[in-house]
């Protein structure tokens, strides 16, 4: 029956679904979570490397716009788009960074992470698609600006640049946002999130290996003592 406890263990703890030409051994779950949480590192180097850049180029857009009193350079739209998308590639490596040598459960620490991970890339997303839908209409007004000696725009050319560049990272933005949040919600096991089912499972195995390791403990100390006699 302890085998059969072990096998049924395994057999539902193995969320990575391995071949089993690969084994179900802890060094094995390892080693493909260690592959999985790889690309997630650089994709979280480039939204944060992204948001520090739509953070900056922020901070010009607005300074050099604001003064034409203008939708949307008055909303400061990069910088608080740049900060979020920042703080969600700062998580992305935390998570990455998390000590992995594991079967299971997963620590505390990565699913905290995972959290925040997930959180913040669902906020980039969605300011980066208004930092996205923004910058269209800027670079749109600024195109016609440019050619008109009464354009409210000190520095139309320059915004105009600025804002190409923006419309750039907006996307790569989006892109690096959203496979932090399929990335996350497609393997979510490995961060620990379980269904109810699942944590009703693996309660029910656990019980039953506990009730087979005091079985075999009560046997192995009934049958010392009767050697005593």
């Amino acid at each position: 029956m302890q085998s059969v406890i072990s096998s049924t263990r395994h057999h539902h703890l193995d969320f990575w679904h391995s071949s089993t030409s690969r084994g179900n051994d802890k060094e094995t779950i390892v080693s493909l979570r260690k592959d999985a949480l790889s690309p997630v590192f650089y994709f979280s180097i480039v939204q944060l490397a992204s948001g520090v850049l739509a953070f900056v180029l922020g901070i010009a857009v607005t300074v050099l716009g604001a003064g034409s009193g203008r939708f949307p350079f008055t909303t400061g739209y990069g910088i608080w788009t740049g900060a979020v998308v920042v703080v969600g590639g700062i998580a992305g490596v935390l998570t990455t960074r998390c000590d992995v040598n594991y079967y299971f459960p997963p620590p505390s620490s990565l699913k905290q992470r995972a959290w925040a991970y997930l959180g913040f890339c669902v906020s980039g997303i969605v300011m980066s698609g208004i930092s996205l839908g923004y910058s269209i209409v800027a670079a749109s007004e600024l195109s016609e600006a440019k050619n008109d000696p009464s354009s409210p725009y000190s520095h139309a050319s320059q915004l105009h640049g600025l804002i190409i560049i923006v419309i750039i990272l907006s996307v790569t933005m989006t892109i690096t946002s959203l496979y932090g949040v399929v990335f996350v919600t497609r393997n979510r096991k490995l961060f620990g999130f379980f269904s109810s089912d699942e944590h009703d499972l693996f309660k029910h195995v656990s019980s039953l290996g506990n009730k087979v390791d005091t079985y075999h403990y009560r046997n192995k100390h009934s049958y010392g003592s009767s050697e005593a006699y």
